[in-house]
């Protein structure tokens, strides 16, 4: 997981008032869904080029994990920008700000298809493409693409084709790139691509950053003296 199990964004010290601790309720939980998100992904993937089953991975459940992760990162990103007073303009988000963006596109999908997606030609929920190989040490892998909705007379595939030449690719699935379209300005659209590798490396570099920072300042906490969290209750009801 991107935050380690002894952060304190796990386990809130006592000193901090409540909404410092819905704060970091806030973080956690945003970054653990788009950690979760991002391996059901490499996972469903890796299914996907190399199935075992006869019922491989849905386009649908690859995008909607795509799709979570997108809208994650904004919450994560709002939250620090808002209640750290850090500006959004700060270099910390350079890597992750593009997501903004994507994100509103997700939100107005529907005037979106007739701004942009048709007269581009791009689909619905976007598109996705990435390098596979059977074990990290591989000598030969796949490139594979993925477009989510239909092809129709009016949209050609969408085939993006990831390089995977000069690159570590040290990992079963590597460049897993994400495309759509972005709202530039009130009558501009353009095509965004990311790449989801990277994006959730620069978020556990942001993460690490904050960790660091807490452990200076929170140092020396006794282990008895921190807030509980994710608390779960159960009753046995007799039905009437």
């Amino acid at each position: 997981m991107i935050i380690s199990e002894t952060s304190y964004f796990r386990r809130p010290p006592l000193r901090l008032v409540p909404r410092q601790v819905l704060v970091f309720d806030g973080i956690r939980y945003s970054i653990d869904i788009c950690d979760l998100a991002y391996k059901r992904i490499k996972s469903n993937l890796y299914e996907l080029t190399f199935p075992k089953t006869i019922a491989p991975p849905t386009f649908p459940m690859i995008f909607a994990d795509v799709w979570t992760i997108i809208n994650n990162i904004t919450v994560f990103y709002n939250i620090v920008s808002r209640h750290f007073h850090i500006h959004k303009n700060d270099l910390i988000f350079e890597k992750i700000e593009v997501i903004k963006q994507l994100r509103h596109t997700n939100q107005h999908i529907d005037e979106r298809i007739s701004e942009a997606l048709l007269d581009m030609e791009l689909p619905i929920y976007g598109s996705l493409s990435w390098y596979a190989q059977k074990e990290p040490d591989s000598a030969v892998g796949k490139i594979m693409s993925i477009d989510s909705g239909s092809v129709t007379h009016k949209k050609t595939i969408n085939m993006l084709a990831v390089n995977p030449t000069g690159k570590d690719n040290s990992h079963k699935i590597n460049d897993i790139e994400f495309s759509t379209v972005v709202k530039v300005n009130k009558k501009t659209f353009d095509k965004r691509t990311i790449n989801l590798n990277e994006l959730m490396m620069n978020l556990d570099t942001i993460i690490k950053y904050f960790e660091n920072q807490m452990e200076e300042q929170l140092r020396g906490e006794d282990a008895s003296s921190w807030h509980i969290n994710d608390l779960i209750l159960a009753m046995d009801v007799m039905k009437i």
